[in-house]
């Protein structure tokens, strides 16, 4: 994790700690900072962000302490092993609760863009609405668990606590094949519950509308 030719500023009054960051980041891991694998990824590009962390010198801080602001402008990263080409991303943070208002992304196996709020206390409940273009099914089966191929699009929301997330939408795809069956066209609606951020132990339901389907 490296922070390069970047202009930083630091200050410390009354216990509180302020700086900020303009520069370069290369391969930083948010899964460090934040004591949880769940966050993994490797990001590199331009970061400029302002934080303050309230009586740090004086107590072990809490999350409720975090004031944040920053954007990101990443290319060549990956996010849970996801490869992005480019992205860029708005946010800011007061305690636990994340506000993003933009989060776009494109790689080689699909566009995303997000926007909504991410609570990281495990009490408050996150909603982030997404939606994502150009999605490679087959590439996301070490993520989903779920061994099919096709071209999607996806519209869905993320809700729930980070000890009980849980996801929900909608997609049309394309070329879907799936358990032997094929079909031109397939429209699925899910909801599901992903205990410790592993998409291989969800739980929910899955419903499947196939048109002209082949077997």
């Amino acid at each position: 994790m490296l922070f390069r030719s970047g202009d930083v500023t630091a200050s410390i009054a009354d216990g509180n700690i302020e700086g900020s960051y303009d520069g370069r980041i290369v391969r930083v891991n948010p899964a460090v900072p934040m004591a949880d694998a769940a966050y993994r990824a490797s990001i590199t590009g331009h970061l400029t962000g302002r934080m303050r962390v309230d009586q740090a010198l004086r107590r072990p801080a809490t999350l409720d302490d975090y004031r944040m602001e920053g954007t990101l402008l990443a290319t060549d990263s990956s996010v849970r092993g996801i490869a992005l080409t480019r992205a860029e991303a708005r946010a800011t943070m007061q305690g636990p609760v994340v506000s993003v208002a933009r989060v776009v992304g494109q790689g080689p196996i699909a566009d995303l863009e997000a926007f909504g709020s991410l609570a990281l206390d495990g009490v408050r409940e996150s909603s982030l609405a997404f939606h994502a273009s150009r999605v490679d099914v087959h590439a996301l089966r070490e993520l989903t668990g779920v061994d099919a191929a096709g071209i999607a699009v996806v519209d869905g929301r993320l809700s729930g606590t980070t000890t009980r997330p849980r996801v929900s939408g909608s997609a049309h795809v394309s070329g879907l094949s799936a358990s032997g069956a094929s079909a031109d066209n397939g429209e699925l609606n899910w909801s599901t519950t992903l205990p410790d951020w592993d998409s291989r132990q969800a739980r929910g339901h899955l419903d499947v509308d196939r048109s002209e389907e082949h077997t």
